[in-house]
Parts: structure tokens; sequence; C-alpha cells
């Protein structure tokens, strides 16, 4: 590999995650609320266009995490007890907007790691060992909800917190897996296939 091009404009902290879509990349502050939106069309020269500033009560979250799925910026926030997910428009990630607060109470307002998949948005909790999935297979960012409190399934696993999670579809079992991290208990394998009825199967 190759260093073509770098941009550090967060000089007063430390970063926790990043994600690339296209021509943009977005950055994760550790231990603060924003998300910066840097433009890479030139690796050589990075420059920031625009950036994700959650408002009260988020303002004193740590952005733990994002990803982006079609025009849609997913930020996981945790640290005040009073954060749970942001749900972005970036269709024009020039000028990002604020949709949905996605916080599934009592278990998910504060969230680590999350991920995307087929319609469906995974929370791990960063407290508690709980895995929450979230429908959004009806979800429009032009008739976006201010909030979403509801899980359609929760479960757990280990015996501290889930660090990090991720869904796999393999296509030769038609099958979807997810992947747990648990902090102190290796990683948990479930069967999330029919994840609406009747639920997951911890596979080992």
């Amino acid at each position: 590999t190759t260093l073509v091009g770098q941009w550090d404009g967060f000089t007063t902290g430390l970063y926790a995650d990043v994600y690339g879509d296209g021509n943009y990349a977005y950055i994760c502050h550790f231990g603060h609320h924003v998300v910066d939106i840097i433009d890479i069309s030139n690796p050589a020269a990075p420059v920031k266009v625009s950036e994700i500033v959650p408002l009260p009560p988020n303002d004193t979250a740590s952005a733990q995490q994002v990803t982006v799925k079609n025009g849609m910026a997913f930020v996981a926030l945790e640290s005040n007890d009073n954060d749970g997910l942001l749900i972005v428009d970036v269709r024009n990630p020039l000028l990002p907007i604020i949709r949905t607060r996605v916080t599934v109470l009592p278990n998910f307002d504060d969230v680590h790691g999350m991920h995307f998949h087929d319609g469906l948005l995974y929370l791990a909790n960063s407290r508690t060992p709980n895995i929450a999935v979230v429908d959004l297979r009806t979800y429009s960012l032009d008739a976006a909800p201010a909030t979403i409190t509801t899980a359609l399934a929760e479960f757990t696993y280990g015996s501290s917190f889930v660090h990090d999670i991720n869904v796999a579809y393999f296509p030769s079992r038609n099958q979807s897996l997810l992947f747990g991290c648990g902090w102190n208990s290796g990683v948990g394998v479930f069967d999330v296939t029919n994840i609406t009825t009747p639920g997951e199967v911890f596979l080992g």
C-alpha cells in the first residue's frame, strides 16, 4: 500500500471510526459528537466539505461508529446515557440533515456498534450484552419519523457487553449470520435468517 493523501483536521482530539462512500469519507470524533465529511475525489488532497453535528441531548456524546447506505448515514452515539443512534440524510453530503433518532429504551440509549443489512439495523449496546434489531424496511428519508423507540427483536451475547457486530449473507446456504464480538466472551455466531419469525438461533 502507498499513502497518497492525508486529512487530520480534528487537531484537538482523536478519531473513532471511518467509512467510505463514493467520493466521501465520514470520520467520527472519539469523545466528541461530530462526524466530519471529507471529499476524497482527489485522494492526494482530501478536503472537509461539511459535518454532522448532533443537537442536544446528543451534543455531549462520543461518535463511535458511522456507516453510510442508500443516502443514509447511521451514527452510533454513546457516553451520556441519552444518545442512541442517528439516521442522517446524506443524499447531498454537503448538506447533511438529521432525520431520526433511534433510542430503543431502556437498553439502547448508548450504542457502541451497529450494522445495517437488508433493511434491518442491528445495534450493540456499550453497557449491556444486548443486541437489538430495528426494522427499517419501510423507512423513507422523505417521510422519516423523528424518533424510533421500538425494536423488532432483542437478544443477548456474553457476560459484559457487545463491542461490535457484523451481519453477512451466504447465498449458497440462503443464510444470514450475525457475528457478535463480546467484550470478554469471544465471537458469538447467530443465524438471523428468520429474525422476524421465530427469531435468532445461537450457533456457537
